[in-house]
């Protein structure tokens, strides 16, 4: 006979994600590559070049600049991910926007920062 042990209740504890952001690359040699870039410091490094290119909304969205995804593209190297052209670039800044809109609609329970603010500007 098997005895049961009981548990103690344990409090909600939040499920966070580990925010990275996986992506393929295939390159016109064929080659593919799988690159990781955490989620928020993309996001972050997006929008503080945004604010430094002074990119302007139309139609409630930011408007790139070649001189913008130029710039991207070298921060993003400096992630890891080797010959970052524009056009990657520009992909990436569309999902970071993407997926932290979606991590922010995934978890039920998104902690708040110890200033009490957002840490992205759109809320």
């Amino acid at each position: 006979m098997e005895q049961q042990t009981s548990q103690p209740d344990i409090p909600s504890v939040p499920m966070l994600h580990d925010g990275e952001l996986v992506f393929h690359v295939k390159r016109n040699c064929g080659e593919t590559t799988e690159h990781r870039v955490d989620l928020l410091a993309l996001k972050l490094t997006c929008e503080e070049l945004e604010e430094k290119h002074g990119l302007q909304e139309k139609d409630g969205r930011m408007v790139s600049t070649a001189a913008f995804l130029l710039d991207l593209a070298a921060h993003i190297e400096a992630f890891g991910v080797e010959k970052c052209t524009p056009t990657m670039a520009w992909q990436m800044w569309i999902s970071a926007s993407e997926e932290m809109q979606n991590l922010k609609n995934e978890l039920s329970e998104m902690p708040n920062s110890p200033t009490g603010t957002d840490l992205t500007p759109e809320g």
